[in-house]
C-alpha cells in the first residue's frame, strides 16, 4: 500500500531559505538547504519512476552538501550558489513521491540512524570543543578548511611554500559550508559526522535489501556497519 505525497510546500520552504541566504549571507538555518533540500528537485525530476520518500530523502541528503560545494566553487561566489539552488527548487514544482509501508527492516535501520545520529550530535555538537579536536585529523581538517576559507589554494596551511599534502576536496567542503552557515570548520565537520551516522544505516539497509531479501539479515546490515569501525577502534 502506498500513497502520492506532493513536495510543492516542501520546494517552497527550500526555495525561500536559499533565497533568504543569499540576500542575507546565510546563516546557521541553512542546514535543512545544505544537508538535506538542495538536491531534493534534481532527485525529483531524475528519478526514472516516482520516488518513495525513504529513498528520496536518503539520495538528496547524501548529494546536497557536494552540491553546493560544486556550484559554489564553480560560481566563485556564495550568493550566486544560493540564488541557483533557489532556482533549482522550481524543478520539482508539480512532482510527487510515494509514502509506502516501512517494513520491519526499514523500521529497524531508521531506529539505528535516529539513535546513532542523537548519540553523536549530543557528543559534537554538544560537549564542547575537545571531541571536535579530539584527533591530530580533526585539528589538520579545521586548520585546512579555515586557511582554505581566507584564501583558496593548494598551499600547506602550517608550512606555506610547501604544496597541499592531501586532496583539497575535504577542506573545500567544510570552507564552503563553514562560509554558508557561520559556523567554525570544525563545527560543521562534527555536523558531517552527524549527517553520515544518520544516512549510513539506511544506506546500507537499501543495499542489503535487494542482495538478501531476508528481514533479519537486512536488518543486522546497519548495526554491522556501525559496530565494526567501533570495535576496531
Amino acid at each position: 500500500m502506498s500513497s502520492r505525497f506532493s513536495q510543492n510546500p516542501v520546494l517552497l520552504l527550500l526555495a525561500a531559505l536559499a533565497a533568504a541566504g543569499a540576500f542575507f549571507g546565510g546563516g546557521v538555518w541553512l542546514v535543512p538547504l545544505l544537508f538535506g533540500g538542495a538536491a531534493l528537485p534534481l532527485v525529483l525530476r531524475g528519478s526514472p519512476v516516482e520516488p518513495s520518500l525513504l529513498k528520496l530523502g536518503l539520495y538528496a541528503a547524501l548529494l546536497s552538501p557536494p552540491l553546493y560545494a560544486l556550484l559554489r566553487l564553480g560560481l566563485g561566489s556564495q550568493a550566486a550558489a544560493l540564488w541557483v539552488l533557489a532556482g533549482l527548487e522550481a524543478l520539482g514544482i508539480g512532482e510527487r513521491c510515494r509514502i509506502e509501508r516501512v517494513g520491519g527492516a526499514g523500521w529497524y535501520a531508521i531506529a539505528i540512524a535516529a539513535g546513532a545520529g542523537l548519540f553523536a550530535a549530543l557528543v559534537l555538537l554538544c560537549g564542547g570543543w575537545a571531541p571536535r579536536l579530539g584527533s591530530d585529523a580533526h585539528v589538520w581538517n579545521a586548520v585546512a578548511a579555515e586557511a582554505f576559507g581566507r584564501a583558496p589554494g593548494l598551499e600547506n596551511p602550517l608550512l606555506p611554500g610547501t604544496p597541499f599534502p592531501a586532496h583539497p576536496g575535504y577542506a573545500f567542503l567544510l570552507a564552503t559550508l563553514a562560509e554558508a552557515l557561520h559556523l567554525h570548520p570544525a563545527q560543521v565537520a562534527a555536523l558531517i559526522s552527524v549527517w553520515a551516522l544518520v544516512t549510513l544505516p539506511l544506506a546500507v539497509m537499501l543495499i542489503a535489501a535487494p542482495l538478501w531479501g531476508e528481514v533479519r539479515r537486512v536488518s543486522l546490515a546497519p548495526f554491522l556497519v556501525l559496530a565494526l569501525p567501533l570495535g576496531l577502534w
